[in-house]
């Protein structure tokens, strides 16, 4: 399958130049791109092949899109254009300077003023759609982009349903379309969808904004569907102090059980919400914004000035990391489905189209390098292996379409000997770096999803990006909830893997890598997938996890077993996972 590269050319519909990517979904490949005929910046999505194979799914998107297409609303992410090129079906669109919505629920409650601006501005646009008749059916933090401005614009109209079907077989089983903590009861009966479903997903948007907790509690996707289908969120007024009480009923109102009882679409939800919008509309937003970039840029920062002639010892990363701003990444609780101007349906979810990445995106607290070193451990069958260390892996130079090994140094020359000798056996071949095309998490034993739709930035080639777990309260072992989860990585074929790098922002974590044929099933416990090939207790930034013997493979899982502590809870970021071999 092809999970990324552009189709034969940099250029789509001679009009389009990609030039980077901004992130990978179940569907597509979200681009960076220019529009040489309007010079302009865009994003593009581009469609797996293998999304559009069905006549049916194919028409269904080129129906949605060219819909979505027609409509022009300041608060919604504008479609310019639909293509083809190489077989393969792509959407061009507005270029957002945004940071993501699901970055900025932190799990710190926003103010009244932050939330009934961001609920008025995304309801008018719900409403603009809805009196065209189109519905969203996958409104959640992941599909809104927020500006420097405060401006917040939602992405994906009608996209997510459209490539439902079809991007789910490409994913990992058991996932529900769209994100299950933001889905109405009705679609989780399977039952008729309308305007109504989306102004009750956006209430459950502003519920978690107000409080800083998902308005139906943690556990696993069936529980919290149980609870959805049975309850309604407790009043926000009761959750969080200091919540003018028309606020509170209309977050209330929006999210009744029974349609009926609900607003009737995006526009009355906005007339609800329009009184309590302050003078300054937008200013509340564009602080959190402001807060969250400055957060990613001194993180950078604080890496950059480290002194080039020293090497920073592990006191010092950990300093680092609590200069990075920690505080702007709390978020309690089980995880948020987030990431995208699209998840359409995958595991591997799309980024927000049009975020421009790394600091400007915002991200997890900054990658601070450790010394090199390394022990290493004899592999042995049927054991329990161990391996514990911190080394500078076989790094992976990423060009803007496709991945590029480095050449292994040439050996230098050796005369030949003067006298018969015993010929000595060759030195064994120094693993090679192994080219990745996908990646997706695992999460047997819980909800069934830990943000897949950061996944991607586990691979991406940028410490300043990371995938997370969520954040558990009680202990390091997730609360007691479960005995793990983990972020495999998919290579592009199968190899003889000796050695994995695994590199965190977040020292401190245990985990296990193994390597297996192909991802794991949702439900597969790790020991009966693949085979363990190194364990790391009390993790440092950088480990590589190395083996005298060779493991063939095509997938490599990091299965953490313990989370660090972030800011009285436990957490874990993983921002890049490499593996080498021959």
């Amino acid at each position: 399958m092809d999970h990324g590269g552009p189709p034969n050319a940099a250029l789509l519909g001679d009009r389009y130049a990609l030039r980077a990517k901004l992130g990978v979904g179940g569907a597509g490949v979200v681009w960076r791109a220019d529009d040489l005929v309007l010079d302009r910046t865009v994003a593009v999505k581009l469609l797996h092949p293998e999304v559009a194979q069905d006549p049916r799914t194919r028409a269904r998107f080129l129906s949605e899109a060219s819909s979505a297409a027609q409509l022009t609303h300041p608060n919604v992410v504008v479609v310019y254009d639909i293509g083809r090129e190489g077989g393969r079906d792509y959407l061009v669109m507005e270029h957002v300077d945004g940071v993501p919505l699901d970055r900025l629920l932190t799990g710190e409650p926003f103010g009244s003023d932050a939330v009934a601006s961001l609920g008025r501005q995304l309801a008018a646009a719900l409403g603009a759609a809805h009196a065209n008749r189109l519905v969203h059916r996958d409104v959640k933090p992941a599909n809104v982009l927020v500006t420097v401005d405060g401006v917040a614009k939602i992405a994906d109209f009608g996209i997510a349903q459209a490539l439902g079907d079809a991007a789910a077989r490409l994913t990992t089983p058991g996932h529900v379309m769209g994100t299950a903590r933001y889905l109405a009861p009705e679609q989780l009966r399977d039952a008729p969808v309308d305007a109504r479903s989306d102004v009750y997903a956006l209430g459950l948007v502003l519920h978690e904004a107000l409080t800083g907790t998902p308005p139906f509690g943690t556990g696993t996707a069936v529980e919290i569907a149980m609870r959805r289908l049975a309850d309604e969120p407790r009043r926000v007024d009761h959750l969080a102090r200091e919540v003018p009480a028309d606020l509170a009923e209309a977050i209330a109102t929006a999210t009744r059980i029974d349609p009926d009882e609900r607003f009737a679409d995006g526009e009355r939800f906005a007339a609800a919400l329009a009184p309590l919008v302050p003078a300054n509309d937008g200013e509340a937003l564009a602080r959190l914004v402001v807060d969250v970039r400055s957060a990613a840029e001194d993180a950078t920062q604080a890496r950059e000035d480290l002194p080039t002639t020293e090497q920073p010892t592990t006191a010092m990363a950990a300093a680092l990391v609590g200069r990075a701003g920690d505080d702007a990444w709390t978020d309690p609780g089980e995880d948020r489905i987030s990431g995208a101007a699209s998840d359409d349906a995958g595991s591997t979810r799309d980024l927000p189209t049009g975020v421009t990445g790394g600091a400007s995106a915002g991200g997890p607290p900054a990658h601070a390098p450790d010394p090199r070193h390394r022990r290493r451990w004899p592999f042995v069958l049927g054991g329990v292996l161990a391996f514990v260390g911190v080394a500078v892996g076989v790094a992976i130079v990423l060009g803007p379409f496709e991945d590029a090994a480095s050449e292994a140094p040439e050996s230098a020359g050796v005369a030949p000997p003067t006298e018969e000798v015993d010929e000595e056996p060759d030195e064994p071949d120094e693993p090679q770096p192994l080219a990745r095309v996908s990646a997706g998490d695992h999460d047997p034993f819980g909800s069934g999803e830990e943000h897949g739709d950061r996944v991607g930035e586990a691979i991406d080639g940028d410490s300043d990006t990371a995938w997370r777990t969520s954040q558990y309260r009680g202990d390091p072992a997730f609360g007691g909830l479960k005995p793990g989860v983990g972020v495999w990585v998919e290579l592009e074929d199968v190899a003889e893997i000796t050695e994995v790098t695994v590199r965190t922002p977040t020292p401190g974590a245990n985990f296990t890598v193994y390597v297996g044929d192909g991802p794991p099933d949702g439900g597969a416990d790790p020991d009966d997938w693949g085979e363990p090939i190194g364990e790391v207790s009390d993790a440092a930034a950088e480990e590589v996890i190395a083996t005298d013997q060779a493991v063939d493979g095509d997938v490599v899982l990091v299965w953490l077993t313990s989370l660090p502590p972030d800011g009285g809870r436990f957490r874990a970021f993983i921002s890049d996972v490499e593996a080498a071999g021959r």
